[in-house]
């Protein structure tokens, strides 16, 4: 994705309508999802702090981005309204 916010060789799992069930919903612990625009502001100021966070809490809690200008469906079946939102799942 050229609009995504997160790099590959970032600790944040790029999410998206393909691979939405095996990354969040068939995961076997707890998993924050940030839907973003990359477009927004506020987004792209959570980034650093969002990266440190994955970093530190890898391997306890799961933290992707989903950039929903892409998913659309994915924010709408989720009742996203704003950017960020940010689910636990």
């Amino acid at each position: 994705m050229a609009n995504a916010l997160y790099s590959a060789k970032s600790a944040v799992v790029d999410v998206n309508d393909k691979n939405f069930a095996s990354e969040v919903t068939k995961h076997d612990g707890v998993v924050i999802v940030e839907f973003y625009a990359p477009w927004c502001g506020h987004c792209k100021s959570l980034v650093p702090e969002y990266e440190k966070a994955a970093s530190h809490l890898k391997g306890v809690v799961k933290l992707v981005g989903i950039d929903a200008t892409e998913s659309q469906s994915l924010a709408q079946k989720f009742s996203v309204q704003g950017f960020p939102t940010i689910k636990v799942f």
